[in-house]
C-alpha cells in the first residue's frame, strides 16, 4: 500500500478509523481544512496496518466496527511500543458508562459522540494535540 508521505507544515497527522464513508469523508475534509494531514482507514485491520506505518499524532475512531472492532484496535495500539503514546479519540454512539468505561480501559484519550458537532471535534483535537486556534490557521 502507498500513502501520501508529505506532512502538512503546520497540520499534525491525523487518522480517522470508520467503517461508514460519510464520516470518513465529512472529518477528512474538515480536518484538511484546518490544515491537517488526513489519512483514512475503512476498517480496523486497515487502521491497525495505516497507524503502525504512518504513526500519526492522533487517531479518530469508531468504536462499532466488523472485527476488530474499536475497542480491540485502541487496545491493540496501546499495547505496541510504537503506537502506544498515540492518543486515540473515540467518536461513537455507544455512550453508556459501560461503553465510556470500556474505552477508557484500553487507553482512550477521550470520546465524543455520534452526532458530533465539528466545533466539538476541532476542540477535542486541540486539546489532546495541546494546539490552540490561532497556531492551525
Amino acid at each position: 500500500m502507498a500513502w501520501p508521505t508529505e506532512i502538512a507544515a503546520t497540520g499534525k497527522r491525523i487518522l480517522v478509523i470508520d467503517d461508514q464513508p460519510l464520516i470518513r469523508d465529512l472529518l477528512r475534509q474538515f480536518l484538511q481544512a484546518d490544515g491537517h494531514c488526513v489519512f483514512t482507514a475503512v476498517d480496523g485491520t486497515e487502521g491497525l496496518a495505516k497507524a503502525r506505518a504512518l504513526r500519526p499524532d492522533l487517531i479518530l475512531l469508531d468504536v462499532d466496527m466488523p472485527a476488530p472492532n474499536g475497542l480491540q484496535v485502541c487496545a491493540q495500539l496501546k499495547h505496541e511500543p510504537a503506537t502506544a503514546q498515540v492518543p486515540v479519540l473515540f467518536i461513537s454512539a455507544r455512550l453508556s458508562t459501560h461503553d465510556i468505561g470500556q474505552m477508557a480501559a484500553v487507553g482512550a484519550a477521550g470520546f465524543l459522540p455520534k452526532p458530533f458537532l465539528l466545533v466539538d471535534v476541532r476542540q477535542a483535537i486541540n486539546r489532546l494535540l495541546g494546539l490552540t486556534a490561532s497556531a492551525q490557521r
